[in-house]
């Protein structure tokens, strides 16, 4: 039998704040993307939330570009700015 090794993660009181802030970022980094034609791509989950996080679609990209780390943010920059 082979079986699925599913990363669970069990959030206690005690710092849960730091580790929900870690965990968007984790995703944000690894849905967030740029393709091969210079588009930006994010999850659709943040899409249909947009104004969850954000006032607009300017707003949210700003947003979603200070979760990323330098490099991806820079790229991410460069692709708004060709736009």
């Amino acid at each position: 039998m082979i079986f699925s090794i599913l990363k669970v993660r069990v959030y206690t009181p005690c710092q849960v704040e730091t580790k929900l802030e870690t965990t968007k970022r984790d995703y944000l980094q690894a849905a967030v993307g740029i393709s091969s034609i210079n588009k930006l791509i994010i999850p659709k989950l943040v899409d249909w939330y947009l104004f969850d996080f954000a006032k607009d679609l300017d707003a949210l990209l700003d947003w979603v570009g200070l979760q990323l780390p330098d490099e991806l943010r820079n790229q991410t920059m460069k692709c708004l700015e060709i736009r």
